[in-house]
C-alpha cells in the first residue's frame, strides 16, 4: 500500500510538471494580449486626438517632413492620421485635385514606447508649424469685444464719435476740450481713424489672421473688428494666442 501511494504521488508530480510549462505559456500569452490591447486603446486615442482637435498640425507635419504642402483652410483638402508606433506615422491625404496620398513620417530618434507620443507630436508640431510661419495652434473663433474691459469700450468709443462728428458736425461744439479743432473739419477724425485702421489690418493684423490659420467665417469677422476699431481686436486676438501657445 505505502509503495503504490508512493507511486501515485511521483505520478501526481509528473503530471503537475507537464502542465506547469503550457500554464507558464498561458499566462505570457495573456500578457502579451493584455500590452497589445493597451497599445492598441493607446494609439486609438492619439489617432482620435490629433484628427479631431490638432488637425493643422496634420497639414504641418505632411508639408515640412513629408515635402506635400496643402492648405488647411481649403476644404477640398484634408490630412488624417491613420496609424502611429514608435517609429513614425501614417498620414492619407486628399489633394485639391482630388487625388489621394499617403505618407510615412519617421519619428527620429525613435520614441521608447507610445507613452512619449504627446511631448514628440507637440515639438514636431511647433517645428513644422513655426518653419511655415504659423502657429502651432489654430483660432477657430470670433471673440467679440468685452464691455467689462475700459481699454475696449474706449477704443469703439473713439470710432463712435468719429463717425457721429462726421455726420452731425454740430457735435463737434458740445464737446469740450478738443471739439474746437474738428469744427472746420468734422471728417478728418474719421479720415485719419480710416487710414490707420486700413494700414493695420493689411500690414498687421493680416499676419496674426494667416498665423492662426482663422477660418472663414470668424476670420471676416476678425478682419471687420479691425477695420472699424483696429488695436483693440488686434490686441484681444494677440492676447488669445499668446493663451494658446503657452498651453
Amino acid at each position: 500500500m505505502y509503495l503504490g501511494r508512493r507511486r501515485s504521488l511521483s505520478d501526481e508530480r509528473s503530471a503537475a510538471d507537464a502542465e506547469e510549462p503550457s500554464s507558464l505559456a498561458n499566462d505570457v500569452d495573456c500578457l502579451l494580449n493584455l500590452v497589445h490591447s493597451l497599445e492598441n486603446s493607446t494609439m486609438e486615442h492619439i489617432l482620435e486626438h490629433m484628427n479631431k482637435d490638432h488637425k493643422v498640425s496634420l497639414y504641418d507635419y505632411l508639408s515640412y517632413y513629408g515635402k506635400i504642402d496643402l492648405d488647411a483652410l481649403d476644404s477640398r483638402t484634408n490630412v488624417a492620421m491613420t496609424s502611429i508606433d514608435v517609429d513614425g506615422f501614417t498620414l492619407e491625404y486628399v489633394d485639391s485635385k482630388g487625388n489621394r496620398g499617403s505618407k510615412v513620417i519617421p519619428i527620429k530618434p525613435a520614441m521608447s514606447s507610445l507613452r512619449d507620443a504627446r511631448s514628440v507630436l507637440v515639438d514636431m508640431a511647433k517645428t513644422s508649424a513655426g518653419a511655415r510661419g504659423h502657429s502651432a495652434h489654430q483660432i477657430k473663433n470670433y471673440i467679440p469685444p468685452s464691455l467689462a474691459k475700459i481699454d475696449e469700450v474706449f477704443g469703439m468709443g473713439v470710432v463712435f464719435y468719429a463717425i457721429v462728428l462726421a455726420v452731425k458736425p454740430e457735435v463737434a461744439l458740445k464737446t469740450p476740450l478738443i471739439g474746437k479743432y474738428f469744427i472746420k473739419r468734422p471728417q478728418l477724425p474719421l479720415l485719419i481713424i480710416a487710414i490707420v485702421h486700413v494700414f493695420e489690418s493689411f500690414f498687421l493684423f493680416q499676419k496674426l489672421v494667416n498665423k492662426y490659420r482663422i477660418p472663414q467665417p470668424a476670420r471676416a469677422k476678425w478682419i471687420i473688428d479691425n477695420l472699424l476699431f483696429g488695436v483693440v481686436p488686434m490686441k484681444r486676438l494677440k492676447k488669445e494666442g499668446k493663451r494658446l501657445d503657452n498651453l
